[in-house]
């Protein structure tokens, strides 16, 4: 049977839940005395826990042994996306989580219908990268990063970096070829906003230069995607085939 996942800032032999999350298990998922949980640091660290103490509003977990998470790949995916419309963006923070992804960075793109990162919304987003952590198994919460401007993004580092373009000859398997799927690889993919990228967008990206930090553009097939289908479609075509 499936263990009931918690999340917890620190892994220490006994853990005193908080009263929002001693409440949920004890009123939603009515866990007695002596049940075994699994607690996990949102850091790729987890442990077998067992209820130790219900004590009114809390409850307190005896940790056993604190391991590493096999589940996650050696190929490490930060998804960068323009910012789109309504909660299109939180939708791929699920789905890309569950896929394996170990971080998101909302981008302010020249056609990029939406043109401002409301104050809190970045908190959510944590929030929601949480529990689909939790949900999903998975042991490390991706990073949610403040928002950059398209053109920062040429200074971040990372081993090989894609951009998807509908127009590109250079495919996905082309631009992976020759990487080990067990050695560790960091991966930055960007995909665009509703309206696609302009040729500024694309200039920034330095697609034509030999610059160690420039981008690739690689085509996801001769279908267009939607703004929100192309991340997770990007995101599933490079993590899912290392669990075939």
């Amino acid at each position: 049977m499936r263990l009931h996942r918690v999340f917890v800032s620190e892994l220490k032999p006994e853990v005193w839940l908080s009263p929002s999350e001693s409440h949920h298990l004890k009123q939603v998922l009515r866990v007695k005395l002596g049940q075994k949980l699994i607690v996990f640091n949102g850091k790729g660290l987890e442990a077998e826990a067992e209820v130790s103490e219900l004590e009114g509003l809390k409850l307190a977990l005896c940790l056993g042994e604190i391991k590493a998470s096999d589940v996650e790949s050696a190929w490490r995916l930060i998804l960068a996306l323009s910012l789109l419309k309504g909660d299109k963006f939180a939708d791929v923070i699920r789905q890309g989580t569950e896929l394996g992804v170990v971080g998101f960075i909302p981008v302010l793109s020249q056609y990029c219908d939406v043109r401002e990162f409301k104050e809190g919304r970045l908190e959510r987003y944590k929030r929601i990268a949480q529990e689909a952590s939790k949900q999903c198994g998975r042991s490390l919460i991706p990073d949610i990063y403040p928002l950059h401007q398209l053109a920062d993004l040429i200074h971040l580092p990372a081993d090989l970096k894609l951009v998807a373009h509908p127009y590109s000859h250079l495919t996905l398997s082309e631009s992976l070829a020759g990487y080990e799927v067990d050695k560790t690889l960091d991966i930055l993919c960007l995909t665009g906003p509703e309206g696609g990228f302009s040729p500024k967008d694309l200039e920034n990206l330095k697609l034509e230069s030999s610059e160690i930090h420039s981008f690739k553009a690689i085509q996801l097939g001769k279908r267009i995607l939607r703004a929100e289908t192309a991340p997770i479609a990007l995101a599933s075509a490079i993590l899912l085939p290392q669990g075939l």
